[in-house]
Order: structure tokens, then sequence, then C-alpha cells
């Protein structure tokens, strides 16, 4: 046959669409390829002398999107998803892959921004996510999926998912089954038509209201033997990757300020972005006064930060007052520093953070 067709015989595993085509488990030799594009825009970047803003925006837009075709895929290896973080979580602390220290944790900084973190998908979560999706397309009985109607025929064989004990076939699917209860705790089941139904009537409890009486004689009937429908529990009742990443990894307590309140004052209590936003056009100027609300804005952050970090890792605190004074400190401290001439602007900027004006000027 190969001798008619001219074909080249291969070897498993062989590429088909971009990823290896096996059906046992990953391991880091499969993941090569993967691994080295990684470090191909890693390296691209490391001489670009990146702020952490930008490398954290080049994970999130970049490096997080190069194994979700994967991670829609297979089921990857711990082994493999910790190599692919701690190649990021590198980049993001020296903006290489060499070795260095993390500040914080990976699975903190995973965590949406609202929760104190930068908003990394996790790869794991992501992971599962994607193949509860594969699950989901099995209850719905998706006939538009070959992969479905194998699955059926071939694994499931007029079984329910929830009753299989995966014991047979694939690693990948021996995983993948294994989530089955993670699915089954966000769908919502409707109530069996037979429970309402009895012998073409309505199976009402029964009840001395002529009112409900007439109402009940006046539903329509429907089709005693309908299939019972099972939806996701969300608005849509449609099945979503960000919905099941919330399934699998519930959300944690919001950081205090993040929301914007509406308050008794001509404008909304805002987040950090707009302050900083309305500071950079209004103290723009190099006026004197508008340079030290620059250094209390950069004071404020900064000790608030502080004390932030450590309610957060140290279980200590200090009051608000105690904050507001080593913010108020800090920036007469700057004044003090800067070699300002005498003028009606040095002395007004005296006067507003209470500064002794030195005698003799």
């Amino acid at each position: 046959m190969i001798d008619i067709l001219g074909f080249q015989e291969g070897s498993l595993p062989v590429k088909y669409l971009g990823v290896p085509l096996i059906s046992s488990r990953l391991t880091i030799a499969d993941c090569k390829p993967l691994i080295n594009k990684l470090d191909t825009r890693i390296a691209g970047w490391s001489h670009l002398n990146l702020t952490f803003a930008g490398r954290a925006q080049l994970i999130k837009s970049v490096l997080s999107t190069l194994h979700s075709y994967w991670a829609s895929v297979f089921i990857l290896p711990k082994g493999i998803i910790n190599v692919i973080e701690a190649k990021m979580r590198k980049f993001l602390w020296q903006g290489s892959t060499g070795r260095g220290y993390a500040k914080v944790a990976w699975d903190q900084l995973c965590r949406p921004k609202e929760e104190g973190g930068l908003g990394f998908h996790n790869i794991l979560v992501i992971n599962k996510a994607l193949m509860l999706k594969h699950l989901w397309k099995i209850v719905q009985n998706d006939r538009h999926s070959i992969w479905v109607d194998w699955i059926l025929l071939h694994r499931l064989r007029n079984n329910s998912l929830w009753t299989f004990n995966g014991s047979t076939g694939s690693w990948g699917w021996k995983k993948m089954i294994k989530l089955s209860p993670v699915l089954q705790r966000g769908l919502i089941y409707q109530s069996f038509l037979s429970r309402a139904l009895q012998h073409g009537h309505w199976n009402w409890p029964s009840h001395n209201d002529p009112d409900i009486s007439e109402i009940v004689s006046q539903l329509p009937l429907v089709h005693q033997n309908s299939p019972d429908t099972i939806i996701w529990k969300h608005a849509s009742g449609q099945f979503s990757v960000k919905s099941a990443t919330e399934l699998i990894q519930p959300p944690n307590d919001r950081v205090g300020g993040m929301d914007s309140y509406k308050v008794r004052f001509h404008w909304p209590l805002s987040g950090w972005q707009h302050c900083i936003k309305w500071a950079s056009k209004r103290w723009r100027s190099e006026h004197l006064i508008n340079a030290a609300s620059r250094a209390l804005l950069a004071a404020l952050v900064y000790y608030i930060w502080i004390e932030r970090n450590n309610r957060k890792f140290t279980a200590t605190s200090s009051a608000a007052e105690s904050v507001a004074r080593r913010v108020v400190e800090e920036v007469r401290l700057r004044i003090l520093s800067d070699d300002f001439i005498p003028s009606l602007q040095t002395r007004t900027l005296y006067r507003i953070w209470k500064i002794a004006w030195p005698l003799g000027l």
C-alpha cells in the first residue's frame, strides 16, 4: 500500500493540529515545542528592560495564551504545569528565566485583582475548566461532536456519566472522569414531568380552593414522555469556562476599597487608578504645592501598601491615624529636604503643611 500510494511510513507520536497525537500521558519531551515557544518569547523580551507592570501585562496577554490550546486538548500533568509557571514566575520577578526569588506566591498572583492578585491564569484551574467543557458536551449529548458520539458508543456504552467507574480507557480519559463530581455541582436538574402528570392529567396536591382548581383546569398539558433537561447553574443556563473556573476555585474575600460606592458627595468614591489619573492631570505643573501633592500621593500609596501587607502576611495592623501621621511626616521631610528659594509660594507651602518657617528668612 505504501509503495502504491507513495506514502512514507512514520512512527508515533506525530503532530495533529499542532499537538502530539498520543493517547498516553504527556511527558516533558512531548511538551518540548510548547516550552521552547515560551523560552523564545521570554528571550526576546529579556533585553528590553521592561518594568514590572510591562512584564505582568505580557504574561497575561501573551504567555498565558500559549498553553491554552494544549490545555483544551490534554490534561496537563502537574510537572509540566510547574515548569511553565516557574518560567513565567521568573520572568515576572527577574525579567528572564534565570534564578531568583519570588516576592509573592504564584497562586496568590493568579487571584483576581479585586481579591489582591494580578489576574493571571491558574493553569491547573483553567485546564480543569476546559476538561469540564468536554464533559458538559457529553451530558448535553452533543451530536455535532464526533468525539462525543465515540465516547457514548465505545466508553460509556449507554451508561450514565455519573455511574461510570472510569476503570477503562486512556490516562487522560480516566483523569477527566474524576472531574464529573465537580461538573455535577454546577448542574441544575429540571423537575420530572412524571411527578406532575398521571394518566394524562395534572397530578397536583389536594386542595379545597376553587380558584386554584380553576387555574389548574386551564393549564395546558405537556408531553409526558419529554426528556428532562439539564442546565448549567448560571443566569444564562449555558456552560462557560469562566463560570467553571469559579466553580473549581470559589472567589475569596474582596480587597476593601476595590469597589466604587456611591455616597452623598458630588462624586463617587474612586479607586487608585482614577485617583492617579486625576492627579496626573491636576498636579502636572512644577508649582511647589503641586510637587508636594505628588509626594503626598506617592507616600499614601506606599504606606497603605505597607499596611496592607502587614495585615495580610504578618497579622499586624496600625490605626488609620498612625498611618496618616507617617504619611504627613514623610511629606514634611520631603519638603524640608528640597532647597527652596524663599518666596510667597514657599511660605504658603510651609503653612499648608504646618512647618515652622526658618528664622532669618
